[in-house]
């Protein structure tokens, strides 16, 4: 969580010189790199048992990472983060729609309260709803159906070839959208939403390697995350992934001089409080 605190601040620089979809090809690239190297050096098997379910869960989390970075380009961080986890909430309420699960009564208390702490960070300085703002609370979603597809369907699977789905998907989401907007007319849009409508850009020193860095950061991460599920208690490890909430903000602190509003700071306490009671009641 420290590493990915300090590797999700560094989005804005990278912003300055590439666009989203561009940093997502060139990411998976160093990713993808990094990952048949680890396979490699531990003779892992890049083998799929279900195919369909691995690509579809590779989509849901592409998807959300889309979101989620998109996001960063314009919200404060500590918003960014709180949104996507929401995923908690979305995880239990796809369970009782989807999968027949019962409630307990602390759980219909934790959805009540991420949804008001949904509502906290989604509400603009003027009290009004901002859709800005509820694009990471989908990013959530989208995280939260990954979640309970990979518990349903890819049990099995390697967590090396799960990663590498996910950025291989993420490359080629980036590669189209790339060709798309280069063959498309969005000056008019440019102004203001450059990095989600840029094309591609020649590369600079500086972006390639923050896009380098950022990468084996989010290797090491998901390594790390993935060897504390497996040789840690999986609930305990959980609420340890909202410590990703103190270190986003603090970084964005003392790197962007960035605190957020006491709104936004109530919202996310009450999301990592419903996010704790849902994972150690499930």
């Amino acid at each position: 969580m420290l590493i990915l605190g300090v590797a999700d601040n560094l989005i804005r620089l990278i912003a300055e010189d590439i666009g989203l979809h561009q940093f997502h090809f060139i990411r998976s690239l160093f990713a993808l790199t990094i990952l048949l190297a680890y396979a490699r050096w531990r003779a892992e098997p890049l083998s799929w048992s279900n195919r369909t379910a691995v690509i579809w869960r590779g989509v849901l989390v592409g998807a959300a990472m889309y979101l989620y970075f998109a996001s960063l380009a314009f919200l404060p961080i500590g918003s960014v983060v709180a949104g996507l986890f929401t995923a908690p909430v979305f995880v239990l309420l796809i369970n009782v729609l989807m999968y027949g699960h019962r409630l307990q009564t602390a759980h219909v208390a934790a959805v009540g309260f991420g949804f008001i702490g949904m509502v906290c960070i989604t509400l603009s300085d003027q009290g009004q709803v901002s859709l800005v703002h509820a694009v990471p609370v989908l990013a959530g979603l989208c995280y939260a159906a990954s979640n309970v597809l990979a518990r349903e369907c890819c049990q099995g699977e390697s967590t090396v070839v799960l990663s590498m789905a996910v950025f291989a998907i993420l490359g080629v989401l980036g590669a189209i959208a790339m060709l798309i907007l280069a063959h498309t007319s969005v000056a008019e849009l440019r102004d203001t939403t450059e990095f989600l409508t840029v094309s591609w850009q020649p590369l600079t020193p500086r972006a390639i390697a923050l896009t380098a860095f950022h990468a084996l950061c989010a290797s090491c991460a998901i390594g790390l995350l993935t060897f504390a599920y497996q040789h840690g208690l999986s609930t305990r490890v959980a609420v340890l992934e909202y410590v990703l909430l103190v270190f986003a903000s603090l970084f964005a602190w003392l790197l962007w001089n960035e605190l957020p509003t006491q709104r936004a700071l109530l919202g996310m306490a009450m999301i990592a409080l419903s996010g704790i009671v849902i994972t150690r009641r499930a």
